[in-house]
């Protein structure tokens, strides 16, 4: 019986010596994750939207240079896909 309220004791110490640290330190830990977070969050978009302006800015440039690509894809556009059917509503 002695050994178990020794162990009990000890495991009563180490339970408030936790809680008394982790007052301290737990918002400092919390603080520290939050700002790593938002951090890589900031890093992924601003990677995100160099990628997108870069391809934008990439395929506007090429567009320009290019008129003959242009007028090929304007003519493929242009082909009838078939005849207008008008249809009547029956009563």
């Amino acid at each position: 019986m002695d050994k178990f309220l020794e162990y009990f004791l000890y495991f009563l110490l180490f339970y408030f010596f936790l809680r008394i640290i982790g007052r301290w330190v737990w918002p400092f830990l919390l603080k520290l994750m939050a700002t790593k977070f938002r951090e890589s969050l900031e890093k992924r978009f601003n990677q995100e939207f160099q990628n997108r302006y870069r391809d934008n800015f990439d395929t506007n440039t090429s567009r320009k240079s290019s008129n003959s690509t242009k007028n090929k894809l304007k003519t493929k556009k242009n082909h009838q896909v078939g005849e207008y059917v008008d249809y009547e509503e029956i009563d």
